[in-house]
C-alpha cells in the first residue's frame, strides 16, 4: 500500500493527480481496511484525520460491496460486513479523538515519523518535529513556540516531550495529568506556567515567566517561580532566584546559629559553636553540594564533649543530604536516640524527626519518599508544643506534642547515633547546622534558595 499517498491525504496536501488516484483506491475494500488500520496505528486518534475518513468513506461506501452481482444475484456478504466494520472504527476514531489531546501547527513542518522524513502539520507520539520560530498547539490550549528539534513521547492527559536541541517557549494550560519536558539528563515538571528552555552545547537554561516549574538533574532538584531562572551543566543546577537571601535576613539567621559544619577549607573538621573537638571516626570527604565544596561520605563525626551541651526550645536543625542507599534509621545529625535526631525512617525510605522515645510515638516521618542520588535539604523545627519538618524548603509534616526532649547524656554525631552505634548513613552529608530559635518558613525557603544559588 502507498503510505506516502495516505500521509499526503491526511495532511491535505494531495495534488489533483494524486487526489484522483487516491479516490480511485478508496473504492477498493482492501485499501479502505488498510487506510483505517494505518491511521489508527501510525497517525493515532486525530479528530481531523478521523473526520476526513468518515466523510470520504461515507461517499464511497456503496463501492465497498461487490456491485457486480454473482451468478445467483446475491450481494457479496463479506464486503458488506467489512464496510460496516470499517465505518464503525471510524466512529470510534472520532469519539476517542475528542478525548485525547493532540498537537498541531498552522503550517506543515519537517518531521521524522517511523524512520521517514515528511512534512506535516499534525503530530503524534513518536514524531520528531523540527521548526524555526513556529507555533504548535495542543487541543487543551497549551502552546509551544519551537526553534529547534523536539520529540513527542506522550500525548493525552499526560504529555511528555524531549527537547533534543535549540530552544522552546511553553505556555501550559491547567492539566489533568502531568506535563513534562526533558532535555539531556534534566527533567522539567510543569506546575501550570509559561517557561522557556534552551538546550545547547551540553548545557540547559530554564527561565520561568509565569507560575512555577520543578527542575531536576541527576544530583539536584529545585522549584523555580516566575522571574527566576537556572542553568544545568554537568548535572549541577545554578539558579538565580528572586528570593535570594537579603543581607539583613542573612545576619538574623547567622545570629541564631549555635552550631555548623560545612566540611570546607583546609580542615574539613572545622566547626562553629558547641564545646569540644570534631573527630572523624570513619568515612572520607568528597565533592560536596556546592562547586569546590566538600561533603562527608559514608562517615561519622563525633563532637567530643557535646554530651554536656544543653538545648532549649525553640530549636531548628538543618542538613543537606544525598542518600545513596536506604538504611535502617540512617542517622544524619543526632544527639542519641532519646532526644532530638534527624535521620532516615525505619524503612530508610523517608526522613525521620525524633524528639523523644520512638516507642512513645515521639517522632514523625516525612510524607514523601527520599530521592536517592539527589541533594535534599531537611529541616526540623521544634517549638513549645509543635514539631515541624521541611524538605527542600517546603513544609512536609507537622505534629502537635506535649513532650519535647532535647537533652540527654549522649554526644552529638554527624552520620551516627552514639546510643545506636550499629546504625549508619549511606550517602553524603553537607552543611549541617543548629539554630537557637524556630526559623520561619520564609527563612527556611531562603536558606534553601541560597544554597541552590
Amino acid at each position: 500500500m502507498n503510505e506516502e499517498l495516505i500521509d499526503k491525504y491526511l495532511n491535505q496536501s494531495l495534488n489533483s493527480e494524486e487526489e484522483q488516484e487516491f479516490l480511485s483506491l478508496l473504492k477498493d475494500e482492501a485499501f479502505g481496511q488498510f487506510l483505517v488500520k494505518y491511521c489508527v496505528e501510525v497517525h493515532g486518534y486525530h479528530s481531523t484525520a478521523a473526520k476526513m475518513l468518515e466523510d470520504d468513506l461515507e461517499k464511497n461506501k456503496e463501492h465497498w460491496v461487490d456491485l457486480d452481482k454473482s451468478n445467483s444475484g446475491k450481494w457479496n456478504l463479506v464486503a458488506l460486513v467489512a464496510a460496516a466494520a470499517i465505518l464503525a472504527v471510524c466512529v470510534i476514531l472520532i469519539l476517542l479523538s475528542e478525548i485525547i489531546p493532540t498537537l498541531a501547527s498552522t503550517i506543515s513542518l519537517q518531521i521524522e515519523r517511523s524512520g521517514q522524513k515528511l512534512l506535516s502539520n499534525h503530530f503524534f507520539v513518536g514524531d520528531t518535529i523540527k521548526a524555526s520560530e513556529e507555533n504548535l498547539s495542543f487541543t487543551d490550549g497549551s502552546q509551544i513556540s519551537l526553534n529547534g528539534s523536539i520529540k513527542v513521547k506522550e500525548l493525552g492527559s499526560n504529555k511528555f516531550l524531549t527537547l533534543q536541541s535549540g530552544g522552546a517557549n511553553f505556555k501550559v494550560s491547567k492539566q489533568n495529568g502531568y506535563f513534562q519536558v526533558s532535555a539531556g539528563e534534566s527533567l522539567i515538571e510543569v506546575i501550570g506556567t509559561e517557561f522557556s528552555v534552551l538546550h545547547r552545547d551540553n548545557s540547559l537554561l530554564v527561565e520561568v515567566e509565569e507560575g512555577a516549574v520543578k527542575l531536576s538533574s541527576k544530583a539536584q532538584s529545585i522549584t523555580l517561580h516566575a522571574g527566576e531562572k537556572a542553568t544545568v551543566r554537568e548535572g549541577r543546577i545554578k539558579a538565580e532566584l528572586k528570593n535570594s537571601l537579603p543581607e539583613i535576613e542573612n545576619k538574623a539567621i547567622e545570629k541564631a546559629l549555635i552550631f555548623s559544619m560545612n566540611f570546607d577549607g583546609e580542615d574539613p573538621l572545622t566547626k562553629k559553636g558547641l564545646s569540644g573537638l570534631a573527630v572523624l571516626k570513619k568515612g572520607q570527604f568528597v565533592d560536596g553540594l556546592l562547586e569546590g565544596s566538600k561533603a562527608l561520605q559514608n562517615g561519622m563525626i563525633e563532637i567530643e564533649g557535646s554530651e554536656n551541651d544543653t538545648f532549649r526550645i525553640p530549636i531548628t536543625i538543618n542538613a543537606w543530604v544525598k542518600v545513596n542507599k536506604e538504611t535502617f534509621y540512617g542517622p544524619i545529625l543526632t544527639k542519641g536516640d532519646r532526644t532530638w535526631r534527624l535521620q532516615l525512617s525505619e524503612s530508610g525510605m523517608n526522613f525521620h524527626g525524633g524528639f523523644g522515645f520512638t516507642e512513645r510515638d515521639e517522632y514523625f516521618n516525612s510524607a514523601t519518599r527520599v530521592k536517592k542520588g539527589m541533594w535534599q535539604m531537611v529541616t526540623l523545627v521544634y517549638t513549645d508544643k509543635l514539631a515541624l519538618m521541611y524538605v527542600d524548603g517546603k513544609l512536609e509534616q507537622k505534629k502537635v506534642t506535649e513532650q519535647l526532649h532535647l537533652n540527654s547524656g549522649a554526644v552529638i554525631q554527624v552520620g551516627g547515633n552514639s546510643e545506636m552505634p550499629e546504625r549508619f548513613f549511606d550517602g553524603l552529608i553537607d552543611e549541617v547546622s543548629i539554630y537557637n530559635r524556630a526559623l520561619s518558613k520564609e527563612e527556611i525557603l531562603l536558606l534553601y534558595g541560597r544554597m541552590i544559588k
